[in-house]
């Protein structure tokens, strides 16, 4: 479903790969994050956020965070809302 938009919803989904370290962003809108393969830590300022698989995690606008990939990789499915 790489980048399919239902438009009933307004809801983006996008599937995304990583294998490095990222650094801190604010993203303006609100993402819906499922862990399918891997692992991930996202750092906010409210603390750390671990994903493995079959995880989820929801990430406001706004939100400052950067992230550090596990040494697998990660696969996750991003969802966008506006």
């Amino acid at each position: 479903m790489k980048g399919s938009r239902d438009s009933a919803r307004s809801l983006a989904v996008e599937v995304v790969g990583a294998t490095g370290p990222t650094t801190a962003t604010s993203i303006g809108t609100h993402k819906v994050l499922y862990c399918v393969a891997g692992s991930i830590v996202f750092h906010t300022e409210a603390g750390d956020v671990g994903l493995a698989p079959g995880d989820r995690m929801e990430r406001p606008t706004g939100v400052t965070h950067g992230a550090s990939v596990g040494p697998a990789g990660v696969e996750c499915v991003e969802a966008f809302r506006s």
